[in-house]
């Protein structure tokens, strides 16, 4: 720091306070002077989380479909359709018919399992008015962790 004075008065001057922004010419705050940014409220962290735990359980299902005789992909697309409207169709009905190296039951348990995440997606995404909470976020983690440890 250094003194200088100014009309008379003395006034202390650090090299942070001399620069100037080269835009408007003022002067930047200092460091401390800085608003911390406040944490994401827990609320807002949910949907994202249910959101990303089915695209990541969607995404290795459809992996595994891929290029399993009997699969057919619509024409420019790169994978399988989500669940639909209903929550049965898309990939919940490949999943049933030819999810590769599964037993029937372990089939329709997988299908279903990607059913709740979807719903769960679909109210996290698109339908504010649903209560959401902690739980809905560690259901969605806890069956992502499912599907993953199923094959």
């Amino acid at each position: 720091m250094r003194t200088t004075t100014r009309n008379g008065t003395r006034t202390r001057s650090s090299a942070a306070s001399r620069r100037r922004d080269s835009r408007n010419g003022q002067t930047p705050p200092p460091p401390s002077a800085a608003t911390p940014r406040a944490p994401c409220p827990q609320e807002h962290r949910v949907p994202p989380t249910r959101n990303r735990a089915y695209y990541a359980a969607f995404s290795k299902v459809n992996h595994a479909l891929v290029g399993t005789p009997g699969v057919t992909i619509k024409l420019g697309r790169e994978g399988l359709n989500h669940p639909g409207e209903s929550g049965t169709g898309g990939i919940r009905r490949w999943i049933v018919t030819h999810m590769p190296d599964m037993e029937p039951p372990q089939r329709v348990k997988l299908s279903e399992l990607i059913g709740r995440l979807y719903t769960l997606r679909i109210a996290a995404d698109y339908q504010p008015s649903v209560d959401v909470d902690g739980r809905d976020a560690r259901e969605a983690v806890s069956i992502m962790n499912t599907v993953f440890d199923a094959f």
